[in-house]
């Protein structure tokens, strides 16, 4: 498929698509890039190849859209506890800046699975995870927040979260919130207090 000529659209998420969706718009706009090629090597667009020639219609106009960078306070995820508070390995899982500049939420376990729960837990600096659970523990508190992440699904191969794939549309209620305890290497096969259930 051909590659863009401008950055149509831009929202939070991990996927691309062509279509001519805003006909009135796109055809204000000349086709400045085809056949754009990046290969798993290049770390920025300078090393990619394209053409300025083109035989492509609007159709195949590239609709984009980006994953939020890591926070470098927050990472991609943190722990709450019962008063909102960040803590430390078990608590409600919540996703930073997914939708939003300083936007959070909780994660919804539509798809979510122990692999996804390693991989999370590895992204907050922890070793791997201990167990997960889905549930309206603390509703006073989980109904101030939005539901930032549905469907999120990261597969064995995958080796951080920017791997996996997810949605910020979600058909989810807080009794779906993930609950998640991690672990770190020197307390592997402690299992610690379930103190959200």
């Amino acid at each position: 498929k051909q590659w863009y000529q401008r950055r149509v659209a831009i929202t939070a998420g991990v996927r691309w698509d062509n279509d001519n969706n805003w006909p009135s718009l796109q055809d204000t706009y000349n086709i400045a890039l085809d056949d754009v090629t990046c290969s798993e090597g290049n770390s920025t667009f300078s090393s990619c190849r394209y053409s300025t020639d083109n035989n492509c219609g609007h159709s195949e106009d590239v609709f984009l859209s980006c994953g939020r960078y890591k926070n470098k306070d927050t990472g991609y995820f943190t722990l709450v506890d019962s008063n909102g508070d960040t803590t430390e390995l078990e608590g409600l899982l919540i996703a930073n800046n997914f939708v939003g500049p300083d936007q959070v939420g909780t994660v919804c376990d539509d798809d979510f699975t122990d692999v996804t729960a390693d991989i999370i837990c590895k992204e907050m600096g922890y070793n791997y995870s201990v167990r997960w659970d889905n549930d309206n523990n603390w509703p006073s508190l989980q109904d101030t927040y939005n539901i930032a992440l549905d469907d999120v699904t990261c597969s064995e191969g995958n080796s951080t979260f920017s791997s996996c794939r997810y949605s910020t549309d979600n058909n989810c209620g807080h009794s779906e919130d993930v609950f998640l305890s991690c672990g770190r290497s020197e307390n592997k096969g402690i299992k610690y207090t379930q103190y959200y259930i």
